[in-house]
């Protein structure tokens, strides 16, 4: 029985690797998952595992790309570098892969791998995020809380919203903080309406272009040249600690952000 098992992981792997000598995709991949997870009788063997997963990746696997960006970030069966795991990650991102998303956008934001960039942090947070995947939502949350990613729709307590309705523990303690430091429960209501009616999706696409030309106050950031001026902040501060808080108030952001765009480009 135990010889039975031996040559037919023997087989196997032969098989595969004559699928792979003839450039077979699929053959290297699922090679190199065989290598990680072995049997009873080989133990499991990331090296050989990384071999092919690498080769994989090198030839547009997605799921290879994200294991082998992974391992390079970790350093965890590969030399650690943080710029080549980047690397990967990202391809994988870009080709849908939700977990390389949320990592691909929390290098940006941390600076791992690459210099900080606050737009590109917040696209690929808000794709895994869109996902439905709970830690890019708190994360996203609180990176446009802290002004750390744009948030040009106001989109923040959205996302925490997303993760409290995904049972986030993390979600709830940061919502009941926000509610001490101001937010209203109108807000929070309005948001859970709108998750319950339309799930995680916003109608406004997130690019670079939006967030350039318009990051939330968007005839102060014209007239002040940047979302982070000292002016812009008073004012968005005044928005979210005063107008927010009444109907007319509300009533005059949804006004404000109608018809500002076209006025802020005139004024540039």
């Amino acid at each position: 029985m135990e010889d039975n098992a031996r040559h037919n992981f023997e087989k196997l792997i032969k098989d595969l690797e004559s699928d792979v000598a003839r450039g077979d995709v699929q053959a290297m991949k699922w090679l190199g998952d065989v290598y990680y997870q072995g049997d009873d009788k080989h133990a499991s063997n990331l090296s050989l595992a990384l071999k092919y997963w690498k080769m994989a990746a090198d030839h547009g696997d997605t799921l290879s790309q994200g294991k082998v960006g992974i391992s390079y970030l970790n350093g965890n069966g590969l030399p650690k570098d943080e710029k080549l795991g980047l690397k990967y990650i990202e391809l994988a991102a870009n080709a849908g892969e939700i977990y390389p998303q949320f990592l691909t956008g929390m290098c940006y934001l941390n600076g791992v791998g690459c210099a900080k960039n606050r737009y590109n942090a917040g696209k690929y947070l808000r794709m895994a995020a869109s996902n439905n995947h709970v830690e890019a939502q708190v994360a996203l949350g609180k990176a446009m809380y802290t002004h750390d990613v744009p948030d040009p729709n106001n989109e923040c307590v959205h996302w925490m919203c997303c993760a409290f309705t995904n049972k986030s523990n993390e979600a709830r303690e940061i919502l009941e903080f926000w509610r001490r430091r101001g937010l209203d429960d109108q807000t929070i209501v309005d948001c859970f309406q709108n998750i319950k009616e339309n799930g995680v999706a916003l109608k406004k696409e997130y690019t670079n272009e939006d967030t350039n030309a318009s990051e939330g106050c968007y005839i102060a950031t014209a007239v002040y040249g940047s979302y982070d001026a000292p002016e812009v902040m008073v004012l968005r501060k005044f928005r979210d600690g005063v107008l927010k808080k009444s109907v007319f108030g509300r009533m005059f952001i949804k006004f404000y952000y109608k018809f500002s765009p076209s006025i802020a480009n005139k004024l540039k």
